[in-house]
């Protein structure tokens, strides 16, 4: 009998698939996975939906990183309700949901400019049973950050990406060093670099900042900024 993980055409594959389905055939969940992961390869969305159909009335034990590859195949195709929907149902597949997932989920939803469904995702981890750390912050961050595409914008989702910083604090998460390098960035694009002395915090944890931070504090800097030359200064002071 041909093994589904050695047929490469999705359709073939799917094919297969139904035969030994008709024939009372159990499938494992390697099959299951390899099948779906043809599938969504090839954006055969619908297919997928019927295979994942199989795969829960089969009550075959899951693994969590199927879920978050078609997270990430939905979010490149703006599929993103269809990721929602997978996220909510995934312990009906008997798989157990992590923080991965979770992330995964977060990082779809930002990639596709749909904060306000980000943050209200964010605000439920808590009761989901989810205990974040830095990386979930540092999303909302970044989409913050991303969406000031103009300056008066910037300068508002700036202020966001402060506000989830001191939600960090509050709720007993360090912050890292990524976290101060997009909140750099962002505040030094949006012209509020009085903002940006929130790395002091980063000379008193002896954090230190990466290139690319360091790169938009010296832009800054050379556009006449006193408020980044000084900052940078502090760094340099503080590294030596």
């Amino acid at each position: 009998m041909t093994s589904l993980k050695e047929v490469q055409d999705p359709d073939e594959a799917l094919s297969l698939f139904h035969e030994y389905h008709q024939m009372g055939f159990k499938h494992d969940y390697p099959s299951y996975s390899a099948l779906v992961y043809k599938l969504a390869r090839s954006r055969n969305f619908e297919a997928v939906e019927t295979v994942l159909g199989y795969l829960q009335d089969s009550n075959v034990r899951c693994g969590e990183k199927l879920f978050i590859a078609l997270f990430q195949h939905y979010g490149k195709v703006q599929l993103v309700d269809k990721a929602v929907e997978l996220f909510n149902r995934m312990m009906g597949f008997n798989c157990v949901r992590t923080a991965q997932s979770f992330n995964a989920l977060l990082n779809v939803l930002v990639d596709n400019d749909r904060l306000v469904d980000a943050k209200e995702l964010f605000d439920r981890s808590a009761k989901m049973g989810f205990r974040l750390n830095s990386v979930p912050f540092n999303i909302m961050i970044k989409g913050w950050l991303e969406k000031g595409d103009w300056h008066q914008a910037c300068k508002r989702v700036a202020a966001e990406a402060y506000k989830v910083l001191f939600e960090m604090q509050i709720g007993g998460c360090e912050a890292n060093a990524a976290t101060y390098r997009m909140l750099v960035d962002g505040f030094c694009q949006s012209g509020n670099i009085g903002a940006c002395f929130v790395l002091e915090e980063m000379v008193k944890r002896k954090m230190i900042l990466d290139s690319d931070g360091w790169e938009a504090l010296i832009k800054d800097s050379c556009r006449g900024d006193g408020g980044a030359g000084e900052l940078v200064n502090k760094l340099l002071i503080s590294t030596a």
